[in-house]
């Protein structure tokens, strides 16, 4: 195909990113007990990260793709309902079993690593101890099922022909002709992707959020900051550790001790258990995430409404705001662009939260509640655009026409 820059989608290229730095990064894991406070063990832990939140992406990219090449010639991808696109489909019944189960066992792999990942960065450190080795068979099941469903789509498109489009001769005799920037980035599709980034984000957000709300208030002691195998230093003028009686603190008259005693705690440290470093906590950043996931969705918007009216001009920009305000194709894409403005201002709001109200932890939760919903309606909807069309209703796809008997 030769409509767009990276033919036949961006799919084939986005595919490639989360299944390398998953698979390295679990292989690391597996073999971290040979390393288990090293550097190596941290960079296999963010490779695994990256790799997780990348597959969100990479599957938007995928959902866009697999409708595209069902598209006729010639026709925009959300112009035919989902049924009239299965019945003028020319596929045999091998491609669709085996598209089926391409984008099922992606599907379900990208469920597995991304709910286990975000699991464990917003576990606090006791449950994260407890929920190793669950999440770590979690990541290999999605790395099988990510592996199976490669599988069934590289033997659909190299042995079964999917989406694949023979050469002509006009397409290889001439000079190259002009591109405009809707060759290099397509509307549509840069939405949609854009939109994989927008989830990934936020997903990683909430995580972040949800983390800084178990972390505890109070700061801790100088043993407990240090972890395992550091050193603890005594409070110089005294003859030993802090004593508490009846919760006032009581010591030794001072003596003379210019240099504080080192003790060494040497308890080991069990594979499942967190990196521990002798330093205090890392500070989260929860707040810069969600800036990042506002400016993510922010162009999302502009990318949306590049593929609604085609060219900016203030004559399109009318026309498709009366359109919107009429409802004269459905409530989907008014509902769809409603949805994109909630969640715009719903990760504004929870950003300047997470700076401003670190202490007020039932409005964070709620804002979770409602960022959550958003996000999963906003998928929905997408999904019915993008498959069946602007008409029809807003929680089922059109169903085929039926005819009444005689």
């Amino acid at each position: 195909m030769s409509n767009q820059f990276i033919s036949p989608n961006w799919h084939v290229l986005l595919i490639h990113y989360p299944i390398a730095f998953l698979s390295g990064g679990i292989l690391i894991e597996i073999f971290s007990f040979f390393w288990p406070r090293g550097f190596f063990r941290a960079a296999g832990r963010w490779m695994i990260l990256l790799g997780a939140l990348l597959s969100l992406p990479a599957l938007a990219a995928g959902l866009y793709a697999f409708r595209a090449v069902l598209t006729p010639a010639g026709s925009e991808v959300h112009t035919y309902p989902w049924h009239q696109v299965i019945r003028e489909a020319q596929w045999s019944t091998q491609q669709w079993d085996f598209m089926r189960y391409h984008i099922r066992l992606n599907c379900i792999g990208t469920a597995l690593v991304v709910v286990g990942v975000m699991t464990w960065v917003a576990a606090s450190d006791l449950w994260r101890r407890r929920l190793y080795f669950p999440v770590l068979l979690a990541l290999i099941c999605g790395m099988g099922a990510f592996g199976a469903g490669s599988w069934f789509g590289g033997e659909s498109v190299y042995r079964l022909g999917t989406a694949v489009e023979a050469l002509s001769n006009s397409d290889s005799s001439g000079d190259e002709p002009t591109h405009d920037i809707q060759w290099y980035a397509p509307p549509l599709e840069l939405h949609i992707v854009l939109a994989g980034f927008v989830a990934a984000l936020g997903i990683g957000a909430l995580a972040l959020t949800i983390r800084r709300l178990e972390r505890p208030a109070a700061v801790p002691e100088p043993a407990e900051l240090a972890g395992p195998g550091a050193a603890v230093m005594e409070r110089p003028g005294s003859s030993g550790p802090l004593e508490l009686a009846d919760g006032n603190e009581t010591s030794a008259p001072p003596t003379p001790t210019p240099t504080p005693t080192p003790v060494t705690v040497t308890t080991p440290m069990p594979i499942g258990s967190p990196i521990a470093w002798p330093y205090p906590p890392a500070i989260i950043h929860a707040g810069r995430f969600w800036m990042l996931t506002f400016l993510a969705a922010l162009l999302t918007a502009v990318a949306g409404l590049w593929s609604v009216v085609d060219i900016f001009s203030s004559a399109r920009l009318s026309k498709n705001w009366e359109s919107l305000l009429h409802a004269t194709h459905g409530y989907r894409l008014p509902l769809h662009a409603l949805f994109g403005a909630l969640l715009l201002l719903l990760a504004l709001l929870l950003a300047l939260l997470a700076r401003y109200g670190k202490r007020k932890r039932g409005a964070s939760v709620t804002f979770i509640v409602l960022t959550v919903l958003v996000l999963a309606t906003q998928f929905w909807l997408g999904i019915a655009l993008l498959y069946d069309g602007h008409q029809g209703v807003v929680y089922r796809f059109n169903p085929p026409a039926t005819t009444a008997a005689p």
